[in-house]
């Protein structure tokens, strides 16, 4: 199962992790494979934003993007929220595969 993690600082999104596998079989893989492109999409555009810090760090477990600064700018939540709808749509389609959790 992909465990997808939301965590938030004063009412805005601070960082965004996804570990684990959705399993094997053409249904997991392409839960993973939606995941992971949300994912990347996520870190690139907010690379693009500018005077925003992140770190993002991707190994066999999973991956974890952190906003170090400027996470409270409004592009920032825009594009953190557009892509958690999406993340959460995969969620609410295939409960069995992926969870999401927001502190």
């Amino acid at each position: 199962m992909i465990d997808i993690r939301v965590y938030r600082e004063n009412d805005a999104i601070r960082s965004v992790a996804a570990v684990g596998h959705a399993g094997n079989g053409k249904k997991g893989e392409q839960v993973c494979s939606g995941v992971s492109a949300l994912m990347y999409t996520l870190a690139l555009s907010l690379s693009e934003i500018k005077r925003v810090g992140v770190m993002v760090t991707d190994d066999d477990m999973g991956m974890s993007i952190e906003i170090i600064r400027g996470y409270s700018k409004k592009e920032v939540q825009v594009a953190l929220n557009t892509i958690l709808l999406g993340l959460k749509s995969i969620c609410d389609t295939y409960p069995h595969y992926v969870r999401l959790r927001r502190n």
